[in-house]
């Protein structure tokens, strides 16, 4: 089962290290300068579920739920990241944005457009390395790039997708917890490529993240990962999954009921010949017990969501 995600994590180590995932960093007096710097300015980096799934993971178990149920935990359920720009700066460029953690700010190129269509012109242009519009053909080449999803005070996590585009056409995109207090850096990797994991969705009690594969031509994948706290120091583990292999369904959104409970909505697949437009299914999902000796509910359900 995880061999079928080798070949994606060996190409992206190699892309990490020719490419260097620069991270740039500088403080002036009144501004930014965008500065080139390895990806060990940071104190440590952790890459989660590198092994695959399942991995270190274990599986979660689920039942259906009404639409009327799940609307319920979606008004219930307070988001817990902050995407307000306000907490980053962009240069005058535009080119990068900075926010600042304990070792001094760090500074991601912004994603740009590769290729764009001109309706005046009716010509598409690709673009170079700088960012200029050159006319030709869309050619495939290694850029790297990031872009600001929010930060959850609760945690002084920042949180990026950090986007990774290699001469094969192929796009990464790789989720970036980053700790402001102690400069650690989690990754969570995408297991399919020109898609990435969306979220994370912290639990009401700040102990699971849950992160979902957004790319709808991936199987449906949710992973959680548990918040560990150490005094003031949180660090971060995988610990459940789900997943519907072998399913091109598209998990649209997802919230918690509580910190053993999720709520999902995903889209269903309309019966055939039935004249019907695909709709949605509504799913709860529960979280095993962290202690053998801690009660679980329902069993698991051996059959597919409809």
């Amino acid at each position: 089962m995880n061999g079928s995600f080798g070949w994606r994590h060996a190409l992206r180590a190699f892309m990490l290290c020719a490419t260097g995932m620069v991270l740039a960093f500088a403080v002036m007096a009144d501004e930014v300068r965008p500065v080139e710097t390895p990806l060990d300015f940071f104190a440590r980096v952790t890459v989660l579920g590198e092994d695959g799934i399942p991995g270190a993971m274990r599986e979660m178990t689920w039942r259906e739920i009404t639409f009327a149920q799940y609307s319920r935990h979606t008004r219930d359920y307070r988001h817990r990241i902050d995407p307000d720009p306000a907490r980053i700066r962009v240069d005058p460029s535009g080119r990068y944005f900075s926010f600042p953690i304990r070792k001094g700010w760090a500074v991601y190129p912004r994603e740009r457009p590769i290729f764009e269509y001109d309706e005046e012109t009716d010509q598409m242009y690709s673009f170079d390395e700088e960012g200029n519009r050159v006319h030709g053909d869309y050619v495939c080449r290694t850029r790297r790039a990031a872009e600001y999803v929010g930060y959850i005070e609760a945690l002084s996590l920042y949180v990026l997708n950090a986007l990774n585009h290699s001469n094969e056409c192929l796009t990464f995109v790789d989720l970036y917890l980053i700790d402001a207090r102690n400069d650690r850096l989690w990754s969570v990797p995408s297991y399919n490529s020109d898609g990435g994991m969306s979220g994370p969705v912290v639990s009401p009690g700040n102990r699971y993240l849950a992160v979902y594969q957004a790319d709808p031509l991936s199987d449906p994948l949710i992973e959680v990962i548990q918040i560990q706290k150490d005094g003031d120091e949180y660090s971060y583990r995988e610990y459940a999954y789900f997943w519907l292999r072998n399913d091109r369904r598209e998990i649209r959104d997802l919230v918690w009921i509580d910190d053993m409970r999720l709520a999902v909505k995903i889209t269903r697949e309309p019966e055939a010949d039935s004249g019907k437009e695909a709709g949605f299914s509504c799913l709860e999902l529960r979280l095993p017990a962290e202690q053998a000796g801690e009660r679980q509910s329902d069993a698991p359900v051996s059959r597919r969501p409809e």
